[in-house]
């Protein structure tokens, strides 16, 4: 980002340059007033504009950055994301941008950090789950989680190395600030409080959630269910796209001629299904528009997984961010389905 900025501060110039020599060039070749008027006016124009861009951008890049500095853990209350970043890495630069896949917002900082007495070049990603355009502030209240952390241009850390890093990076930051933590605080890292709150209490929701609520069918193709088992005792990788296959393919048991696909993408715009695993727990969440009294609403719905026995039911939902009671899941499931 800090090197776009510089390029950018140089274009008004280049512009203004480029039209007054232009500008000279008509006069000297005796060309019509009116043109030359016309390319005064353009040349003017546009330096004006190029001058107002590289502070809209300098202002956007001091909120990505400034939206850190307000972050926490949920264990670290009294220092920021930003600030332990900021204390260990150096060359850092922000950006954010709706992930395609699953349509919410991640803010990515990229850095050189000092890893195992080796300068690399690190990448840190910041999912927020409930925001799906970069427009509205971040604050420490929306859920947000560390999705991606690596060096250069190798693939994602595991969680315990992930982890290990973030909480020194928070030490760095504690030992020359005269604050202090200690290794109990490093569960939870990287996460804050209120994904916490929302996401991390869903396993608690499943145990005591009524069974009507949400025991959902086993899946239709109960031989890859019975594969996916294997590959998990096996220790092979199963796609992303398979768990997300072992909702998507399934019937409920009032409606066993219908998928879960075809009826959730029937009845929502936009629809976006995508896995995560949260400590060994399995979860596929559900991203769609639909009509809610005459508006359009976000809604969110997440499926546990019980691969054990090929079953999987609902733990949460949520319209426009707000958490619906579990007990209307079922009616609910029925609009769903009923809608052609």
């Amino acid at each position: 980002m800090e090197w776009l900025l510089k390029v950018i501060w140089v274009l008004p110039i280049a512009t203004a340059v480029i039209g007054i020599l232009g500008i000279i060039h008509g006069i000297r070749k005796g060309g019509s007033w009116l043109v030359i008027v016309r390319d005064i006016v353009v040349t003017v124009g546009l330096t004006a504009l190029f001058c107002m861009v590289p502070g809209i951008l300098k202002d956007h890049y001091k909120q990505i950055s400034s939206a850190m500095m307000v972050t926490t853990p949920a264990n670290i209350p009294d220092i920021t994301y930003g600030q332990a970043i900021e204390s260990t890495c150096s060359d850092l630069s922000w950006k954010s941008f709706i992930e395609e896949k699953t349509k919410c917002l991640f803010v990515e900082v990229n850095g050189t950090y000092s890893y195992n007495g080796e300068t690399k070049d690190i990448v840190i990603q910041f999912q927020y789950p409930d925001l799906y355009t970069s427009d509205r502030p971040i604050t420490n209240e929306q859920p947000m989680r560390i999705a991606f952390l690596g060096f250069g241009e190798q693939t994602k850390t595991d969680e315990e190395t992930m982890n290990n890093i973030l909480y020194s990076m928070f030490q760095n930051y504690a030992g020359k600030n005269g604050k202090t933590v200690d290794e109990s605080q490093k569960e939870n890292i990287n996460v804050n409080q209120a994904y916490l709150d929302k996401y991390k209490k869903e396993s608690g929701a499943a145990a005591t959630a009524t069974p009507a609520a949400t025991e959902e069918a086993q899946a239709t193709e109960e031989p890859d269910t019975t594969q996916q088992q294997t590959n998990e005792q096996d220790g092979q990788d199963t796609s992303e796209e398979e768990y997300i296959n072992m909702v998507k393919e399934s019937s409920p048991a009032d409606y066993p001629d219908r998928t879960y696909g075809e009826a959730f993408e029937n009845f929502f715009d936009d629809p976006v299904w995508q896995y995560l695993d949260d400590d060994g727990e399995k979860y596929i969440w559900f991203l769609g528009q639909c009509q809610v009294n005459g508006q359009v609403s976000n809604c969110e719905v997440h499926f546990q997984l019980d691969l054990e026995n090929g079953r999987f039911r609902v733990v949460y939902y949520e319209v426009d961010g707000k958490e619906k009671p579990l007990e209307n899941w079922p009616s609910v499931l029925a609009t769903i389905f009923e809608t052609e």
